[in-house]
């Protein structure tokens, strides 16, 4: 039950994923037991702080390969549309040791039941 507005709210969960056409083929690679592991390891982080940092170490953030410009007639500068690509990974342990794999943005945000703005406002929050 939310605090302020009394009313029910859904508890978070790990969102079904459907990476059948996925490229990177997430699903070969994080079983849903996995992905359930990982889930409540991440809430299990009490503060929003710890949370934060668990967000921004499990993203790469680099320039793009290639970049589109926007043409406008009425603009003179073209600058680029797209200034930064994202990588996000995935911390897998078994019982000798831990790797990172990386997934596509729609694995990451449905195993941690994460928006695009949260993780936006994260990145932006640890880089100030």
């Amino acid at each position: 039950m939310s605090d302020t507005m009394h009313k029910l709210v859904k508890a978070r969960c790990v969102k079904p994923v459907n990476c059948s056409k996925c490229r990177l083929k997430c699903n070969t690679k994080v079983t849903e037991e996995q992905r359930q592991a990982l889930f409540t390891e991440f809430y299990a982080l009490n503060s929003w702080e710890a949370q934060t940092a668990y967000i921004v170490q499990s993203i790469m953030q680099f320039e793009p390969a290639r970049r589109a410009t926007k043409f406008s007639s009425q603009q003179s500068d073209s600058r680029p549309r797209k200034t930064e690509s994202r990588a996000y990974y995935i911390t897998i342990s078994d019982e000798s040791s831990s790797k990172s794999v990386r997934v596509c943005k729609e694995m990451f945000l449905k195993t941690f039941d994460l928006n695009t703005a949260r993780v936006h406002y994260a990145l932006s929050w640890y880089l100030r």
